[in-house]
This record gives C-alpha cells, sequence and structure tokens, in this order.
C-alpha cells in the first residue's frame, strides 16, 4: 500500500513545467484520448488510473488535460502532434485467417481430446484472469473490469460467462481488444444486438455481446477466439456507495451467489445448470456452473481511496489484506490485493471521524448536458440507542449436518453480543423451511431464548418470501410481554 497526501490547491502551473509533467501520458494513444475529452483534470486522471492502474501515468493524464483547459485546444493538439508515438498503428480487421474453422454461432468448445486413453478430460475454461480497478470518491465510484480470455484448443470458440456488478451501478462503456485493435460496444434492443452477434461471429469475425440478466447479473458472449489468442474485454461503471452506520460500503461483487429455483420446469435457453421454471423463467441464465475443482482464473483489485473525510478503513472481507486503518481527510491511499480467489465478494468499510458535515460531489459532463450529484456526509453519530433485532433462521434440508451446528453457534453468539452492547437492545428469532415459525417474538435477550435455539432442527424445503413477511410483521405486532421465550 502507498500513501500519497494532496497539497494545497494549485496555482496555474507554466506551459512548460505542465508538459513536463504531462510526458508519460504522451507515449499512450489511449490517455492521449482521455485527457482531451474528459470533462475535468481530475475525471482524466481517474479513468487513466481505470485504464492503466498506474498512480503516475493517472497524475501525467491530468497534467495534460490542464494544458487544454487552462492553454486551450490548440496548445494541446500541438504537444500532442510533436509526438511520433501517437501515430496510429496499422491493425488486423478481426476477421479469420482464410482457411481457418469458422465457428458456429452456439457451439461452445468445453473440452479437448486427450493425448492418451488415460488422460482425464478437462473442460478448458476460457475466462483466465479478472482485473478491478477503483477510484473510491467519498460516497461514489468509478470501477473497471478488465475480463481476460485464451483460447488453449485447437479450435475457434465462444466463451460465456455470467459475472455480477452491484445493484446500484450503472454501465458507463464496454470495449474489447485483439492485440492492437480496440472496439467500443453499441447499445442496441437485446434481439437485435443478439442477431448481429450472432451473423458476425458465424462470418468468421469477433464478436462480443454483453447483456443484462438481472439488475446485478450480466452475461458476457465472447465469440470468435482463434486458437492461442488472447483478447480483452472491459467494463466501466459507476456507483453510488450505500451509506449506513455512519460510513461507506463499498462492495466489488466476485460471484454469483447460488440460488433457490422453485417452480415447475419449462425448459433450458441459457447455460447455467437448472432449467427455467414458471416461477423463476430466466433461472438458466443466472444459475452459471461451477466446476468441482473451483475455476482457473484469480482476480486481482487496485482501489485509489479518496475519502475526502476522516475515516476509519477496514475490510471485513479481506481483513489479512487490508488492515483497519485510520484516513486522513487529504490522504489517497492506494490499495493492490494482488491475485485472490475469486470466492468472496471484495469489501471496504469506512467510517467518518469527522466532527463537523463534509460534501462528495460526482459531476459528468457528456458534451451537450452536464450532472452534478451532491451528498452531504454527516459527522460522527452519537452512539445507538436501543434496537430492535430478529434473526430470521434457515432450518431447510439443505442445512443438515455441520451447517446447522455453525448457525446455532453463530446465532447464540450474535444473541449474546447484541444483550453485552447494552440491556436496553430487544431481540426475536424466526425459522424458516418450507413453513414459517415464530421461535421468540420480539423482546428482552434471555438466557431461555439463547437456548431456545440449541433445539432446531434441520428439515423441509426453503421458502424464504413468506418468512421474510412474517419478520416484517414481527415488527408491527406490540409487545405486551418482557419476557418472549
Amino acid at each position: 500500500m502507498s500513501k500519497k497526501k494532496k497539497g494545497s490547491p494549485a496555482k496555474k502551473l507554466p506551459l512548460r513545467a505542465l508538459k513536463t509533467k504531462a510526458r508519460l501520458a504522451l507515449g499512450s494513444p489511449a490517455l492521449v484520448e482521455i485527457a482531451g475529452s474528459a470533462n475535468s483534470p481530475r475525471a482524466a486522471g481517474e479513468l487513466a488510473y481505470l485504464e492503466t492502474g498506474d498512480v503516475r501515468l493517472s497524475q501525467a493524464t491530468a497534467d495534460l488535460a490542464r494544458i487544454k483547459r487552462g492553454y486551450g485546444k490548440d496548445a494541446f493538439d500541438k504537444i500532442v502532434s510533436s509526438v511520433d508515438s501517437n501515430s496510429p498503428s496499422q491493425m488486423d480487421t478481426g476477421k479469420s485467417k482464410e482457411g481457418e474453422s469458422v465457428m458456429k454461432p452456439k457451439g461452445q468448445v468445453t473440452e479437448v481430446k486427450p493425448e492418451t486413453q488415460t488422460e482425464a478430460k478437462k473442460p478448458q475454461i476460457p475466462l483466465k484472469h479478472i482485473a478491478y480497478r477503483a477510484v473510491v470518491n467519498g460516497a461514489f465510484a468509478r470501477i473497471s473490469v478488465e475480463q481476460t480470455y485464451k483460447n488453449d484448443v485447437a479450435n475457434p470458440l465462444e466463451a460465456i460467462y455470467a459475472f455480477p456488478l452491484p445493484d446500484e451501478s450503472t454501465v458507463t462503456g464496454c470495449k474489447m481488444k485483439i492485440n492492437k485493435r480496440t472496439i467500443t460496444a453499441e447499445l442496441k434492443a437485446k434481439e437485435q444486438a443478439r442477431k448481429e452477434y450472432d451473423e458476425a461471429v458465424s462470418s468468421g469475425h469477433h464478436g462480443m455481446l454483453m447483456e443484462q440478466e438481472r439488475p446485478n447479473i450480466f452475461e458476457m458472449n465472447v465469440g470468435g477466439i482463434e486458437p492461442g489468442e488472447d483478447i480483452k474485454v472491459q467494463i466501466t461503471y459507476v456507483q453510488q456507495i450505500n451509506w449506513q452506520d455512519g460510513g461507506g460500503r463499498f462492495r466489488i461483487p466476485l460471484v454469483v451467489a447460488p440460488r433457490f429455483i422453485p417452480g415447475t420446469p419449462t425448459g433450458k435457453n441459457g447455460t447455467g445448470w437448472a432449467d427455467n421454471t414458471d416461477q423463476v423463467p430466466d433461472a438458466s441464465k443466472i444459475t452459471p456452473v461451477v466446476a468441482r475443482e473451483g475455476v482457473p482464473y484469480n482476480a486481482d483489485i487496485q482501489v485509489l481511496f479518496r475519502p475526502g473525510f476522516r475515516c476509519e478503513l477496514s475490510s471485513p472481507s479481506h481483513g489479512m489484506l487490508i488492515p483497519t486503518q485510520t484516513v486522513a481527510k487529504d490522504e489517497e491511499p492506494e490499495f493492490k490485493t494482488g491475485d485472490i480467489k475469486t470466492d468472496r465478494d471484495f469489501i471496504l468499510v469506512y467510517k467518518s471521524l469527522a466532527k463537523r458535515p463534509e460534501v462528495s460531489q460526482f459531476s459528468h459532463d457528456n458534451g451537450t448536458e452536464k450532472f452534478c450529484l451532491v451528498n452531504i456526509i454527516p459527522p460522527i453519530q452519537p452512539e445507538a440507542t436501543a434496537t430492535d433485532d430478529i434473526l430470521l433462521l434457515d432450518i431447510s434440508g439443505s442445512m443438515g449436518g455441520p451447517k446447522i451446528s455453525g448457525l446455532k453457534t453463530l446465532a447464540k453468539k450474535v444473541l449474546t453480543k447484541i444483550k453485552e452492547q447494552s440491556p436496553k437492545h430487544r431481540a426475536g428469532v424466526v425459522l424458516f423451511n418450507g413453513s414459517t415459525y415464530i421461535l421468540c417474538t420480539l423482546g428482552e435477550i434471555t438466557d431461555s431464548m439463547i437456548g431456545q435455539i440449541s433445539q432446531i432442527e434441520a428439515e423441509g424445503g426453503t421458502e424464504l418470501g413468506p418468512a421474510l413477511q412474517a419478520v416484517e410483521n414481527s415488527f408491527l405486532i406490540p409487545v405486551v410481554s418482557a419476557t418472549s421465550c
């Protein structure tokens, strides 16, 4: 982790000094384009960080953008045109070479023929690595996700990958990089986009298609990957960060969690493990298959953290990599996880330590319209008074064995901790499987309540909806007695 303190607002630097500071960015046409089109130097720096993951290059790009803002487009164009490395290079067409196999529209290679009869067949997963880069600004964030695909088999193939994004995010861009060529995606109606993708891939071209299946689940199709070829797909999105308990909770989802799929099967039109049902018509699109041996790809995450207010920062998901620490208002720490397994979401929690309200803003200029979103960051909150909490425990058949034992232990510890925080806190316990049972109504936390949890057993189905409704109703029912169990 490296830390950098921001200085006081700088005066307009001489053009010569800005040229020197911007020199690193001039070596990259992509960074030059970012500096020339970003709506502000700060935005240029953030976009450059998402593109490169390099703080020095992002600072140089911001300084290059300052030339355009402070000295005009002519000065900017003059310094850019003086650099030979910015001239465009010859790029390939992205089409398969003559005589090579052409991929079928819906084909997907999943196995390789073994070299010998004793060699076991193993699934070949084209996705090899995922890189996340994020810039967190108080209550807002810009994030880039780069997926690297490689064809390790002897035929062209199509990669299909279901992946999560936060519910509160908005996708702002998607592009595919093949060697030195970059192809930018266009937003189109779903049926038209699918038709054009299938036509491109079946005719031997590369193709990329990203479809939103749920607010937080997307499916990426990358077709026409030639043998030995590397393809990178980059998705960028912006996110308003959830604010709770006096601070922000920034999350990068790394897994599509398994889902309960109720209802009668009606067929399948996706690559997931579940059939569509009358209750979940898109089940085959939101249930990606998980290999028993795990996946062969890892993820690395880089976060440039700019809180804008004094805060305490921690990572409940990766505490060994990011220990709890205090971040000053003007600090900009950068965190790098290195390669990590994609077996849990990455989470940063930062709680405000400011003694007065702060302001967090996010702005955007698309050339014709300007947008600005402003959040007021509250100061340190006084310690909470009495709270009401209800534990909803899954006791379905799938929770049998060690799972139900662990659930009992955890539930007892949670109730004990709540009681230790304040005797004024109240709690209740609701159980569910195929039905819903109120084990303890909302009231004082007693030894009897904690002891009741030891008696629960796992059996039956999993109907979460009625259970959530019962919890909501529990908060609405007046408590007559202080003893609930």
